[in-house]
């Protein structure tokens, strides 16, 4: 699979962010310094994989740290690759998301 990733700098793009990419099954991998500054800010027991620095998700779960009105809770100290995603991709990931929530994708 090719991850693209184009920084978006336009906090704009935020406003009514339906959280497609916070909504696909994978893992979600941690640089040492997003970790730690994650694990400042928020209790991460149950929701990072400590052994991988992973954020645990599962098929059909979304992010751990997704609100229910699809705000990020932990949005100031995300990690670089949710910073990096560029949401002019989420009709790629919708489709992705959609394939593997009906058993078609790895």
């Amino acid at each position: 699979m090719k991850y693209v990733m184009i920084s978006v700098s336009d906090m704009d793009k935020c406003i009514d962010c339906p959280a497609i990419c916070c909504s696909v099954a994978g893992d979600v991998f941690l640089t040492r310094e997003d970790f730690d500054r994650i694990k400042k800010t928020i209790d991460i027991d149950g929701k990072i994989d400590t052994s991988t620095l992973a954020i645990i998700k599962t098929r059909g779960e979304v992010c751990p740290f997704l609100s229910s009105d699809n705000e990020c809770n932990i949005y100031s100290k995300r990690p670089e690759v949710c910073k990096d995603y560029d949401c002019d991709y989420d009709e790629v990931v919708k489709n992705v998301r959609d394939q593997l929530l009906n058993g078609e994708g790895a």
